[in-house]
């Protein structure tokens, strides 16, 4: 009988016992998704800050200087164009606006913050139609120097910065309108691959 209790209780080692000496091993967890989150671009530039000149007729003559004031609402349409670009680079972009994921739904996230300052502005553009009545659409060169920040929560720290600086140019064939001109330097300042781990 005690023999015939052994061969059992063996067996149940070899069998069942298996499971109290090595446990099922933990099933991998994926990591979370990273997300960037575009907050409204800003500048340390004051609105009657002059940032360039402006010439108008065909000839471009002179026609006045820019305020920082006169680039407000394209900066404030940049982030639109910020998360064009991360989206092309493959990466999950949304604007601070429509980040609505409750607190609890986080979790599931690797949230990063993305925020963009413009720090200078050099603008020298000319509204060659300005006599034939289009004075908004306007060619040029344009330089904008934008100071670049990640963090991982909107109150900690920034994780990682760096300066970046952005030279674009609109021949008269191209003209197009002062705010976009703005929106597109900003976006043109951004490097994706300093976003990469």
């Amino acid at each position: 009988m005690q023999r015939s209790l052994a061969k059992v209780w063996t067996k149940l080692l070899i069998t069942g016992g298996i499971f109290i000496v090595f446990p099922n091993a933990a099933v991998p967890q994926s990591s979370p998704k990273t997300i960037y989150v575009v907050v409204p671009v800003t500048t340390t530039l004051k609105s009657d800050e002059k940032i360039g000149r402006k010439k108008a007729g065909l000839v471009c003559l002179p026609n006045g200087t820019l305020d920082a004031q006169d680039i407000k609402v394209g900066l404030a349409d940049s982030a639109k164009g910020i998360i064009k670009a991360l989206s092309n680079a493959g990466l999950t972009a949304v604007s601070s606006d429509d980040f609505t994921a409750a607190p609890s739904e986080r979790a599931a996230y690797s949230v990063r913050w993305l925020k963009a300052v413009v720090t200078g502005a050099d603008f020298n553009v000319c509204a060659k139609k300005w006599g034939m009545g289009d004075r908004q659409r306007v060619s040029g060169k344009a330089a904008l120097a934008v100071a670049w920040s990640v963090r991982e929560g909107p109150l900690l720290l920034s994780d990682k910065t760096w300066s970046a600086q952005s030279v674009i140019e609109y021949r008269s064939d191209q003209a197009t309108s002062l705010d976009f001109i703005a929106a597109a330097g900003v976006v043109h300042s951004l490097n994706v691959d300093n976003l990469r781990d």
